[in-house]
């Protein structure tokens, strides 16, 4: 399978509860697709307040939410090619 030791990340948006929910049933999702999905993730409440002229204007927790996202995203996905490399 494709996606099979991979790592999978969350960005998330809407009113009050960000997508929360929607995160983690998709997380159950890629672990049954034999992904991982990894614990940090990006949620952006009230997103509507976030978008000025049609455009996304990220505040910095946004921001360093998605630094760490990316970052852990990163450091799991160079453990996880391991797993790839030896699965056939």
């Amino acid at each position: 399978m494709e996606w099979q030791h991979k790592p999978a990340a969350f960005v998330s948006y809407g009113g009050v509860s960000a997508g929360t929910r929607a995160v983690q049933m998709a997380k159950q999702v890629v672990a049954n697709l034999r992904m991982l999905p990894i614990g940090p993730t990006v949620s952006i409440p009230f997103v509507n307040e976030q978008v000025d002229d049609g455009a996304f204007r990220p505040g910095k927790i946004h921001e360093a939410a998605a630094g760490h996202v990316l970052e852990e995203l990163a450091r799991t996905a160079t453990v996880m090619r391991r797993l790839r490399s030896g699965a056939h």
